[in-house]
């Protein structure tokens, strides 16, 4: 047996078939049998099953396959089925503990010939499953449980070898036997004439040439018995075929193929290509190969008249088999320099429409369907795919009457065409979703904690709605309202990939990789009064997170989209974000928060704000600096509600090509834990090179950072700016789980900067005494960023940059800005406290729509539920009045302490940004006898090595103000800064002051010796 294993098949694609059997039929007996093997130890049988002999590999005895070459077995088990038949095959096993991937090879095969190979396995755990994957991004997952699963794949040798890998998660492998077959041979072809045998005009990852490029092709294949020159023959794509593309001197073999790019760039042998002068139309067109006749011109020995419109990455020509019908199809498995597949249609059927669309609705609908003439629909209401013989006929004469909320997928078929895609529209009635029971009819109540229902206690109903005094229908209403605050995500899905014992990710919450990856339809929908575009895309589903997966725990699992080919498109091309945000993405992460909400086991995690991860977020953007975006939406599961929601950017490669350039293949990406997400670890060892003693032990300890080389050193390799402000809101926060939980970033080829530093998952913030001091090491040191802070540390330079940072977000208005003399959030002076002001928005934005989360999960934990009106409430106010007042003090001082802010006090300026009139008159003071610095160019002042820059201080041409006086009149009043010098005479000084030698221009502008 196979055991939750990952099949990836390298060289020609293979098409599998999966299932359960007990009869002895499903053991192929088609064809000509190469080999059949049952594996296991000395005891092993030798069945005949089905009329296919097997033989006994015992792999203790050193016996292995003849024609599988490269398993590495151990000792079979026994007793694992009884009884006659294909349960000997299941008898013993073969197995391999802790070595994966195992790779075998299937050998001397022959090019061309058609194959089938199977696998017997089985396994009785709801947590094993099989994905069976081949190269070119195919992928079928097998959760089935019992004896005997049966794995059948079939393909075209496009080789001599065929390699498999099989990769097993829970650390060991099993296999029970296997037989390989020729299933179809090439069946003789009696032309006389070389063909077009296939050809693709609108190839986009079918086939990609040595530069990366994906050109269109066109497949000449000699079927006969002899050489054939080509030397003169020519192609052509135009309507009358005249002046076409020579061929220079080639010789094709016989039954070879020729692969020919239609560029357009006329080159002749170009290392071994064939480019055509043309290129050919994907709109449909003309394609013919010319053989020369002399002074006669040429004659057609192989056409395409009038071919339709072309897919992407299909190819039209000749199925297998019926190249001498010369009828052709679409062949949905491109063969290029391969004989042709016999997989073709004869078109597509288009996808159907719907009238009306998905929506909210709040009163009874008929659905119309549309579907192109000749098709048939089927669809489903329970959120499995109609198939061609599943799902409900459709007629057109009646429609479908929908009055509550409803998933309706459809689907179009025609025979001896590929049907439609599956076409998902949800529509949501709030009516209903308020009454929304705890036993779904379909739905299974198996999973631990399964939890569907919407709160119907009258009493909770009230409370929920804010008032103890409303009637169950008036509380209702409000329900229904906050309903609609948010736009709609309705993911839809085969119910059992949901739910299901076996197979169900959310009822396998643990459960991790691609298995547990399901395909899904995710739509978003906008009630009346909330702008957007409404969405609609195939996409995978799986679980989100860490401990949040134990349902014992959490029971509203975080979930992530994935955007991938298999499903339909390689992205989500959307501006999900807004116009500002990214517009392609490859996941989004659908955040529950559910560590600041109130479903989580611990009392401390339910102190529910839901916006502790989105405040760190915003707050490092307002700092300055890119992070992950996120907005809010309702989620519904297969028409059922389930909370609110955060949708979420993974500041994964994906992310940082999109924001900071360069390619994804080319950015590393280090996670929680110092975990690889994406690229490898170089470059992350070498910074650690850079800061440890032994980059592979931390307890080795730090290297000598100290002179200000080292210092640029490192601001070469990390965005020290953006790390620091990391470390600043991170340590404000004091979140229990950080610094654990955090995404780094590098671009390995030095392009796109720096090292980045990104929040993730920080739902811990502000929970703790708000004298706690996290700018000290901590016991999550040593695996996570902050190490680079405190190997830093000991530089100078670091230092005062720190310091530079830290007062740009705690004085005049920074983000963690708080007014000393007004330190209390006050909702008339939002400006008196930045963060809480912050704090105070965000929250706002989802207030109202908590009431639905409130009914959906306020009552998880508690007879009484957690209520927006009292619960919300009561955190959001024990913040506003005892944290954001004074925890930037606090924590500033606590930077003091740590040298990390001077106790010299920064200029301060008589007006900090802003617009101001021409001539406006800005003043800089300073206490004591310090002295100040400026530029005006945006440089710093300063220059590394804590020498002042030497740039200009003072321009000559710059406005001055003065008066003679006698010496004592002013005393040293005219220094301060609220000094009124408006009497005083204005002009241009002429004199400037600069630190490097400098010339003084004659500029003065005015005549002071009157005065005088």
């Amino acid at each position: 047996m196979i055991s939750s294993s990952l099949f990836y098949c390298q060289g020609a694609r293979l098409s599998w078939e999966v299932g359960v059997s007990d009869t002895a039929e499903v053991v192929g007996n088609s064809g000509h049998l190469i080999e059949a093997c049952n594996f296991g130890n000395g005891a092993v049988k030798s069945p005949s099953i089905n009329g296919v002999q097997f033989t006994p590999i015992d792999f203790t005895s050193g016996d292995s396959p003849a024609r599988l070459i490269g398993l590495n077995y151990n000792t079979g088990e026994s007793g694992k089925r009884d009884g006659a038949g294909i349960n000997e095959l299941f008898d013993t096993i073969a197995y391999r503990s802790g070595a994966n991937p195992q790779t075998a090879n299937l050998t001397a095969l022959v090019k061309g010939q058609r194959y089938q190979v199977q696998f017997f396995y089985y396994h009785n755990s709801v947590n094993r499953s099989l994905t069976i994957r081949d190269e070119l991004g195919g992928e079928t997952v097998i959760n089935e449980r019992g004896v005997p699963l049966v794995a059948t794949g079939t393909f075209t040798a496009d080789s001599a070898i065929q390699t498999l890998t099989f990769d097993a998660d829970t650390g060991s492998q099993f296999m029970n036997a296997y037989q390989l077959r020729e299933i179809t041979t090439a069946p003789p072809v009696i032309l006389d004439e070389v063909l077009i045998s296939e050809f693709m005009a609108s190839n986009e990852a079918a086939l990609i040439d040595d530069t990366g490029a994906s050109p269109d092709w066109i497949e000449v294949w000699n079927p006969t018995s002899e050489v054939v020159d080509l030397s003169g023959w020519a192609l052509s794509a135009s309507s009358d075929y005249q002046d076409p593309w020579i061929f220079p001197r080639v010789l094709l073999g016989a039954n070879e193929h020729l692969l020919i790019f239609a560029t357009g760039e006329g080159k002749g042998t170009t290392e071994g290509q064939l480019h055509t002068d043309f290129t050919i139309q994907k709109r449909g067109g003309n394609l013919a190969l010319l053989k020369p006749r002399g002074e006669e011109g040429f004659e057609i020995v192989s056409e395409f008249s009038s071919y339709p419109p072309q897919k992407k990455d299909v190819s039209f020509g000749y199925a297998l088999g019926e190249e001498e019908e010369k009828k052709p199809r679409y062949l949905l498995v491109p063969t290029p320099s391969q004989r042709n597949s016999s997989e073709a249609v004869l078109g597509f059927v288009s996808d159907t429409s719907f009238h009306p669309n998905r929506g909210f609705y709040n009163s009874p609908i008929d659905v119309v369907i549309e579907a192109q003439e000749g098709a048939i629909i089927r669809y489903t209401l329970d959120g499995s795919q109609p198939t061609a013989n599943t799902g409900l006929l459709y007629s057109s004469k009646t429609g479908i009457k929908i009055s509550g909320t409803t998933t309706l997928r459809a689907a179009a078929f025609r025979e001896g065409y590929l049907s439609s895609g599956v076409d998902t529209h949800t529509y949501l009635f709030p009516i209903d979703i308020v009454d929304q029971p705890s036993n779904p009819s379909g739905f299974s109540l198996s999973w631990t904690g399964a939890d569907y229902g919407m709160d119907q206690d009258p009493r909770d109903l009230a409370l929920i709605a804010g008032d103890p005094n409303l009637e169950a229908s008036e509380a209702k209403k409000i329900i229904r309202s906050a309903l609609q605050k948010l736009p709609a995500l309705s993911l839809v899905m085969d119910v059992n990939d949901w739910f299901d014992p076996a197979r169900g990710i959310y009822a396998n919450s643990t459960a991790r990789g691609s298995a547990w990856e399901k395909a899904c339809s995710a739509e978003l929908i906008f009630p009346l009064g909330l702008e957007g575009r409404p969405l609609q895309i195939d996409c995978g589903v799986r679980i989100q997170g860490n401990s949040s997966r134990n349902t014992t725990a959490n029971p509203k699992h975080s979930l992530r989209l994935a955007f991938r080919k298999q499903y339909g498109n390689s992205k989500l091309r959307y501006p999900w974000f807004g116009p500002e945000g990214a517009q392609e993405f490859d996941t989004l992460v659908l955040r529950s928060n559910s560590q600041d909400a109130w479903v989580y086991s611990s009392s401390k995690n339910r102190r529910g704000q839901f916006v502790r991860d989105t405040w760190a977020r915003e707050t490092h953007r307002r700092m300055g600096h890119e992070s992950p975006d996120g907005n809010w939406v309702h989620l519904f599961i297969n028409g059922l509600y389930w909370g609110v929601y955060n949708p979420t950017e993974r500041p994964d490669s994906s992310h940082c090509e999109a924001r900071y350039g360069g390619t994804k293949e080319n950015w590393d990406i280090i996670k929680n834990h110092e975990e690889v997400l994406d690229g490898n670890q170089a470059s992350y060892l070498e910074l650690l090179a850079k800061i440890q003693v032994d980059p592979m032990d931390w307890s080795a300890g730090y290297r000598d950072l100290s002179d200000f080389s080292a210092f640029q050193e490192l601001a070469e390799l990390i965005d020290l700016e953006m790390m620091i402000d990391y470390m600043i809101h991170n340590m404000y926060a004091a979140a229990d789980d950080w610094p654990g939980n955090f995404y780094m970033g590098y671009d390995r080829t030095g392009s796109s900067g720096g090292w980045r530093f990104f929040d993730w998952d920080n739902e811990h913030g502000m929970k703790n005494s708000v004298n706690l001091d996290r700018t000290q090491p901590n016991r999550r040191v040593n695996d996570s960023p902050t190490k680079f802070h405190h190997a830093l540390m000991s530089n100078p330079e670091y230092r005062l940059l720190f310091a530079d940072r830290l007062h740009r977000a705690f004085f005049n208005g920074g983000v963690l800005y708080v007014n000393p003399d007004n330190p209390t959030w006050d909702l008339s002076h939002p400006e008196r406290n930045v963060p809480a002001d912050l704090w105070m928005n965000l929250t706002s934005d989802i207030e109202t729509a908590l009431i639905a989360e409130s009914a959906r999960w306020g009552d998880y934990r508690r007879s009484t539920p957690f209520t927006v009106s009292v619960d919300f409430q009561i955190t959001r106010n024990d913040l506003l009045e005892n944290w954001f007042p004074r925890r930037s003090a606090i924590v500033l001082e606590q930077f003091r302490n740590q040298d990390l802010y001077p106790k010299i006090d920064a200029p301060e300026l008589s007006q900090f940004g802003g617009l101001v009139e021409e001539g406006f008159p800005l003043k800089i003071s300073a206490p004591g006898e310090a002295r100040i610095y400026y530029t005006l160019d945006g440089s710093d002042p300063r220059i590394g090595g804590g020498k002042a820059s030497e740039t200009i201080l003072l321009d000559e041409s710059d406005p001055t103000r003065f008066v003679v006086s006698e010496p004592t009149i002013f005393e040293e009043s005219w220094r301060q800064l609220n000094f009124d010098d408006s009497s005083w005479v204005g002009g241009r000084g002429g004199v400037g002051y600069e630190l490097a030698p400098s010339v003084y221009h004659d500029l003065v502008g005015t005549n002071a010796s009157k005065m005088m």
